[in-house]
C-alpha cells in the first residue's frame, strides 16, 4: 500500500519523527514545519492523509489550517494533539478525521492512517445495489449444504 502523506508540525523534531517513521513503514512522506507551505505541499503531493500536528502552534496558526477548507474538505486529517487541546469545531468539520492524544506514538499514527486508507478503499471498493452479484465456489457449497441440511 503506497500513498502520500503531508505532515504538517511547528516542532522540527517531532515532524521529522513522524515522517521518518511513515517512510520506514513503505509511505511517501513529506514534511511541513508551519502551516505557511502546507497548502501548496498539499496541492503538490495530493496525499491520501494529513497529518496535523498541533502542539506548539498557536490558535491563530490553527485558524489558517481551517482557510483550507477547500483543498482539506474530503481528506483523510489525523490531528496530534495533547489533552488539553481545544481543537475548534470548525477544524474538526474538515475532511474525515482522528485525534490521537499526546503521548507521541509514531506507530500508532502510522496504524491510524493506514485504517483510515483502507476504510476509504473499502468505500470505493464497495459493490453498487445495481451490480451483478458473483457467487463465489465456496459460496456455491455453503448454499448447497444449507438447502440440503434444511437451514436455507
Amino acid at each position: 500500500m503506497e500513498t502520500n502523506v503531508v505532515v504538517i508540525s511547528a516542532d522540527l523534531i517531532r515532524g521529522n519523527i513522524i515522517t521518518k517513521t511513515f517512510k520506514r513503514n513503505g509511505m511517501k512522506a513529506y514534511f511541513c514545519e508551519g502551516i505557511s507551505n502546507a497548502k501548496n505541499e498539499i496541492i503538490d503531493h495530493a496525499p491520501g492523509v494529513v497529518v496535523i500536528d498541533t502542539k506548539d502552534f498557536y490558535k491563530k496558526e490553527l485558524s489558517q489550517i481551517e482557510d483550507m477548507e477547500d483543498i482539506l474538505n474530503g481528506r483523510n486529517l489525523i490531528f496530534l494533539a495533547d489533552q488539553s487541546a481545544n481543537l475548534s469545531k470548525d477544524l474538526l468539520t474538515l475532511g474525515k478525521h482522528r485525534i490521537l492524544y499526546d503521548p507521541l506514538d509514531p506507530e500508532l499514527i502510522v496504524k491510524k492512517t493506514a485504517e483510515l486508507m483502507l476504510s476509504q478503499d473499502k468505500e470505493t471498493l464497495s459493490p453498487q445495489s445495481d451490480a451483478p452479484k458473483v457467487q463465489t465456489e465456496t459460496g456455491a457449497i455453503m448454499d448447497d449444504l444449507k438447502s440440503l441440511l434444511s437451514l436455507k
